[in-house]
């Protein structure tokens, strides 16, 4: 009976011990569940379907842009002024 009273109490204290550990640990590092891992990774999917479409929309612009710049710089060249061409055979 003494022995059965003395691993009561130390398996009392052991489970203290480890308690007070796993909330130590808890505490530093804080438990993520699965559901929380993937609400997560929706937000930033989210987030960077927003800056993608951001991106896409500067990219389009800014190459209408240049095709615009390109279309008047290959206009000016066939509309202007023609060189003459010497007839010095």
């Amino acid at each position: 009976m003494l022995f059965n009273f003395f691993e009561k109490c130390l398996e009392r204290n052991i489970r203290s011990a480890i308690s007070s550990f796993q909330n130590e640990v808890d505490y530093l590092y804080p438990r993520i569940t699965a559901e929380q891992s993937l609400s997560n990774i929706e937000d930033f999917t989210r987030q960077s379907n927003e800056s993608l479409a951001a991106l896409d929309e500067k990219i389009g612009h800014k190459m209408q842009e240049a095709m615009k710049e390109a279309s008047n710089l290959i206009s000016a060249s066939v509309a202007g002024p023609k060189p003459e061409l010497s007839n010095d055979f």
